[in-house]
This record gives structure tokens, C-alpha cells and sequence, in this order.
């Protein structure tokens, strides 16, 4: 499953080839593997490039670390929820139908992303920077939902 790409601050380098993307996601998609096998604390950058076939420097060049490349990762699927949401517009003089369409596609990201949430629970566990940053997503993703809404509703 390709990562969506997001327009802040995503690790170190984001990647302009599609082959640099295809790497990427590769990596997002081991760590998060191995973080659900082995728990945030046990997983290691060298069975991540492991399980991902790159080179140990490869995963450096995308992130900073463990912490940086779960960061990454939690930006991204908290956007592709929220983007979920706010692609169904809908007929503005149906408002009830559109807000039910935007929550059900809410609902639907959130579904599809279920596992990927269950593993970053692990992390914010043991990491405070990466609880405050889940949290702040949530917030942030919630209030702009909210927005959305009350736009919808005028």
C-alpha cells in the first residue's frame, strides 16, 4: 500500500523518483511490520532494511531514525484519513447526505488503516514525543473535520 504523500516536513529526504517513492514506502511498510512483531522498543534499523531489501544507508537517507520514520508514517495515514473525509463534498443543498458520505469515508479510512493504528499504539506507549505528535494529529485532523462541517453546513 503506497503511502500518501503529504506537503510538511516528512524525514529527511522526500523522494522525487518513483522508484525513490517505491523505496520509501518499502521501508514504511517494514518498519511497521517489524514494530508489530517485535513492539516499538525491540524493533531494529537493521532487520527494518532486512525485511525492506535496501542497505542500512538507504534508511537514513529517508529518516532520521526509528522515531523520525513512525513520525513520518503517522503524518501521513492521519492525512489520507482526514483527505478521506474532505474529498466527498457532495450537493451543498443535501447537507445531511454529504456529511453522512464524509463520515462514512472517514470511517472507511479509518478502517482500512486499523493495523498501522494498532501499531503506532505500541510506539506512543513508549515514546512521549511520538504520543504528543499522535495526539496533536488526532486534534488537528478533528478541528479541521470540524471545519469542514460547519462550512458544509452554511
Amino acid at each position: 500500500m503506497p503511502m500518501q504523500r503529504i506537503g510538511l516536513d516528512a524525514g529527511r529526504a522526500v523522494p522525487v523518483t518513483h522508484q525513490g517513492r517505491v523505496t520509501r514506502d518499502a521501508i514504511i511498510r517494514a518498519a511497521l511490520a517489524e514494530i508489530a512483531e517485535c513492539g516499538y522498543l525491540d524493533a531494529r534499523v537493521e532487520s527494518i532494511t532486512t525485511r525492506a531489501h535496501v542497505g542500512y544507508g538507504t534508511f537514513y537517507k529517508y529518516f532520521a531514525g526509528k522515531r523520525d520514520l513512525v513520525r513520518v508514517a503517522m503524518s501521513e495515514v492521519f492525512a489520507d484519513i482526514f483527505d478521506a473525509a474532505a474529498n466527498h463534498p457532495g450537493n451543498p443543498d443535501d447537507v445531511g447526505g454529504a456529511v453522512r458520505r464524509s463520515v462514512l469515508a472517514r470511517l472507511q479510512a479509518y478502517h482500512r488503516h486499523r493495523h498501522t493504528l494498532r501499531i503506532f499504539e505500541s510506539a506512543i506507549g513508549v515514546d512521549h514525543e511520538l504520543a504528543t505528535l499522535y495526539h496533536d494529529l488526532q486534534r488537528d485532523k478533528v478541528e479541521a473535520y470540524a471545519r469542514l462541517l460547519e462550512d458544509s453546513a452554511e
